[in-house]
């Protein structure tokens, strides 16, 4: 993560390479636009360095950590995914049954 700062502005770029964590996951482009709430098209454009929105940063690091075999994360990221985003907490967590309630 980079952070930038002046007297105005924070800025924070998400340094996450979508299409190695895509295909860790095993995903097409079109799958893993509708886990991320985006369109294959925006998907396709942040695997060509496009800019990632901060909305979707954190959906995005939880992803790389899953990728990565990493079994725990924050209890905010675990929020975001299952209240905010509608991802079935058995999926996320057990990798059972369907991943969107």
């Amino acid at each position: 993560m980079l952070i930038i700062v002046n007297a105005v502005k924070l800025l924070v770029m998400c340094e996450v390479d979508v299409k190695g964590v895509r295909e860790k996951l095993g995903y097409t482009q079109k799958e893993f636009a509708k886990l991320v709430f985006s369109s294959e098209r925006t998907v396709q454009n942040w695997e060509a360095g496009k800019t990632i929105p901060p909305s979707k940063h954190e959906i995005l690091r939880v992803l790389e950590s899953k990728a990565n075999g990493v079994e725990s994360v924050g209890a905010d990221a675990l929020h975001l995914l299952i209240i905010d985003y509608g991802v079935s907490g058995d999926w996320l967590l057990a990798g059972k049954g369907k991943m969107f309630r």
